[in-house]
């Protein structure tokens, strides 16, 4: 007879900032909106990386529009900027 287990639980671990409940990205203590995980690496810039680029939508990371011509960032699972059709309706 085959014996089911319960999965693995992962332990999180929690952003140090005092009131925030979301998760601590990567080594630091910190959520991305306290600062944790990778930074843009755009000059003077602050925000977090998006997707497996160095840089945050502003600076060029992330999805960009599939509109022939428009450089947005997209919205969604769309793969288009709110201007072509993406993001929520």
């Amino acid at each position: 007879a085959r014996v089911l287990s319960r999965p693995a639980t992962r332990t999180v671990s929690r952003c140090a900032h005092e009131g925030c409940t979301k998760a601590a990205q990567g080594a630091t203590p910190y959520c991305k909106g306290h600062g944790g995980g990778w930074r843009c690496e755009h000059e003077g810039c602050l925000r977090a990386v998006r997707g497996n680029t160095l840089h945050c939508t502003a600076h060029g990371g992330g999805k960009r529009c599939g509109y022939e011509g428009c450089g947005k960032a997209a919205e969604g699972s769309t793969g288009h900027c709110v201007s072509h059709g993406g993001g929520r309706r």
